[in-house]
């Protein structure tokens, strides 16, 4: 009989382990929990297939708990809520042109360019899109955060069966391996060669300096309908979103019946969501008048005074 405390060498633990082991009452607690977890992240995931919102805040866990799924890094206040249900609109094909004109850092990037481009290849793997902004450089940040996403373990717990080509880790282009594409460029760039079913075109003037020029306003809706608008194809959707710095910029030169360029047979194929710092009449949010946007982040009084300091840049 082996003396107690003696090592087992066919098990390397100490005799008698497995028999005190077993004697042990059985707590099926943390089992149950750990089920019950699982399920729960396999439902959100499920959810997120076709809900933006919910795969935006699935995608972004929260750090300090990561396996909380109602938890999330991603604050979503009742305007994303909105912008995201217009965008699932969109990708159903309830129309094919969107405006969304909102203040800057609102989140507006994160949920209308990277997330919807992640979710729209999810679940369209087989589509083509092309993302523009104001660089070239911040077009590759993009293209970078977005295959970041797809490789995410939540991102594949909500599109399994999705993958991307093997091979390049190119910034500006993202392939699938049904034959989707994503590409990223700078307003101005090529896109000779390249279709898109979903075009968006994110921040296409950097900053009110830009916007004031002549030139670089021609440019930039020379490009737009000789080059961008020309790549349609497929679902053909498109979405604007922009912080407007100038009334003659690309939404005014779409939707203004004063600008020399506008067109009422266009102005009528595009929705239009304005949303205000503060609430006007009629908001469409249903926010009461002067009533502010997230104010939580930003309240009445800052943006009341950033409205005294430069009132023609905030309106």
């Amino acid at each position: 009989m082996p003396h107690p405390g003696a090592i087992n060498p066919a098990t390397n633990k100490r005799y008698g382990w497995e028999a005190a082991q077993a004697a042990k009452p059985r707590d099926d607690t943390a089992d149950i929990k750990k089920q019950l977890a699982l399920l729960k992240r396999q439902k959100k995931a499920v959810e997120a297939r076709d809900d933006l919102l919910t795969f935006t805040q699935f995608t972004m866990p929260d750090p300090e708990d990561p396996n909380d799924v109602e938890r999330s890094r991603y604050a979503a206040a009742p305007f994303h809520r909105a912008i995201a249900k217009h965008l699932e609109e969109l990708e159903r094909g309830d129309f094919r042109q969107l405006i969304l004109t909102m203040p800057p850092r609102a989140g507006k990037t994160e949920l209308a360019t990277k997330r919807l481009v992640a979710w729209f290849l999810g679940r369209n793997p087989y589509e083509n899109v092309a993302v523009a902004t104001y660089s070239d450089t911040m077009a590759e940040d993009y293209g970078a955060d977005i295959r970041s996403i797809m490789g995410s373990s939540q991102f594949k717990q909500v599109f399994p069966s999705f993958g991307l080509q093997r091979g390049g880790a190119a910034k500006s282009n993202i392939q699938t391996t049904k034959g989707g594409r994503a590409v990223f460029v700078g307003v101005g760039g090529a896109l000779t060669g390249r279709g898109a079913g979903l075009l968006i075109i994110d921040d296409p003037t950097k900053n009110a300096e830009d916007a004031r020029s002549d030139v670089i306003r021609n440019q930039t809706w020379e490009w737009f309908t000789k080059v961008a608008m020309t790549r349609r194809m497929g679902k053909k959707l498109v979405v604007i979103i922009m912080t407007r710095w100038h009334s003659d910029d690309i939404v005014g030169r779409l939707t203004d019946p004063e600008n020399p360029n506008y067109s009422a047979e266009e102005a009528k194929g595009w929705k239009i969501i304005t949303i205000p710092a503060i609430a006007e009449e009629d908001d469409v949010l249903g926010r009461k008048s002067g009533e502010a946007l997230w104010p939580e982040r930003y309240d009445l009084d800052f943006l009341k005074q950033q409205q005294r300091l430069d009132p023609l840049g905030f309106a």
